[in-house]
């Protein structure tokens, strides 16, 4: 096997799609090394820790779509590449229709899905053509896979496998001490911190960080509590600090703008506890399977979470996470009160979590896509 990842993608970047592909990438070069290659449009690693060596990258360049396909099969020809993989419907069109022409049966194609098109658009077109070959289909979430095989027409439990993100426990399932980390980033130790990390918004929504902003404000005078909120664009910041200062929080919320993967443990192991409190939407109940859930699981800190069925997926409530109504202050108050005051439950689900998540990382998940062949 030689297999290129095809992508679009210009690095670096920050955003969370890109660092899920960096990830599968350095875990697919730990099991094929040289016989894999990143193609995307510009690959620059020369300020990351995050880097990918020369030899497993191959830059396409600035160009349209349908030339940016071309290239990509012009190096699966050149480089003897024999499977492609690829999370982009419409570059993987393009690229699946040109080898059709130009190389009949001799690449596989592996396809990683993350979502569902809308009906009557261009994405669902391009959808709808890749329904009808038999790839290998990487399904990120239960629920996404058996819409997929309804909408198509394909017998239940054979069009893919269901494999959800990871986390490169080498990273982020470090022991810190909350002391040290708090000391890093300026945090006092009497301080209780809820801690939230990642992209304050996708696809336009919000991801909660309005919910957690409104239960401080209903918190009241109780034990102090401080909410730790990293990431976001420079516009995101914005936005939810001006929402801190209409609430009257500002002076208990610390924004701090993206930082790289090797300084996240610190901050998340810096908190008492962190949240995930997704609103309720098609695409957060159903086709989500975000980074930030495993990397809260590898952190040893408990979690709180929304009760939504992608998240029921990975995690069940009062064995390694406390599951909340969506969009309920009241609720999260109540769980957040409860980890308070119950140290040694707190304790308890944060330790399964970690546990739980050992079976959730880059390297079993790109194993079981090159070896477990049954499942394709």
């Amino acid at each position: 096997m030689k297999m290129m990842y095809a992508t679009t993608i210009r690095y670096p970047s920050l955003l969370a799609n890109r660092k899920q592909i960096l990830a599968m990438s350095r875990a697919f070069i730990g099991e094929l090394g040289d016989q894999f290659v990143l193609a995307g449009i510009r690959l620059d690693f020369s300020d990351s820790a995050e880097s990918i060596l020369p030899q497993n990258t191959f830059e396409l360049g600035e160009a349209s779509l349908p030339v940016l396909a071309w290239r990509v099969v012009q190096a699966v020809k050149k480089q003897g590449i024999t499977d492609v993989y690829c999370r982009e419907k419409r570059l993987l069109t393009l690229v699946h229709a040109l080898c059709c022409v130009f190389l009949p049966g001799k690449v596989n194609f592996f396809y990683e899905i993350h979502a569902f098109p809308v009906a009557w658009t261009l994405d669902a077109a391009y959808e709808r053509y890749l329904s009808l070959f038999r790839l290998r289909r990487v399904f990120v979430t239960a629920h996404l896979q058996e819409r997929y095989e309804k909408v198509y027409h394909i017998a239940k439990g054979t069009s893919g496998k269901v494999l959800p993100d990871a986390v490169d426990l080498k990273v982020f399932g470090k022991n810190l001490l909350m002391s040290d980390c708090r000391a890093r980033i300026g945090i006092a130790e009497s301080d209780w911190v809820i801690g939230y990390v990642g992209r304050l918004k996708t696809l336009g929504m919000d991801k909660g960080v309005g919910l957690l902003l409104r239960a401080l404000q209903q918190w009241g005078k109780k034990k102090p509590v401080r909410l730790l909120v990293v990431g976001g664009s420079p516009e995101e910041i914005t936005e939810y600090s001006a929402m801190a200062t209409s609430l009257g929080v500002k002076d208990v919320v610390d924004f701090v703008p993206s930082v790289a993967q090797s300084e996240l443990p610190t901050y998340l192991q810096a908190c008492d506890m962190l949240a995930m409190p997704f609103p309720e939407s098609e695409h957060f109940n159903y086709y989500m399977s975000p980074l930030k859930l495993f990397e809260y699981m590898a952190s040893r800190r408990p979690i709180i979470a929304t009760n939504l069925p992608s998240i029921r997926e990975i995690l069940t409530t009062e064995t390694n996470a406390i599951l909340v109504p969506p969009e309920d202050e009241s609720a999260f108050l109540r769980a957040m009160e409860c980890l308070m005051n119950d140290q040694g439950f707190a304790e308890q689900i944060a330790e399964r979590a970690y546990q739980d998540v050992q079976a959730y990382t880059w390297e079993k998940r790109v194993h079981a896509i090159i070896h477990d062949e049954k499942a394709f």
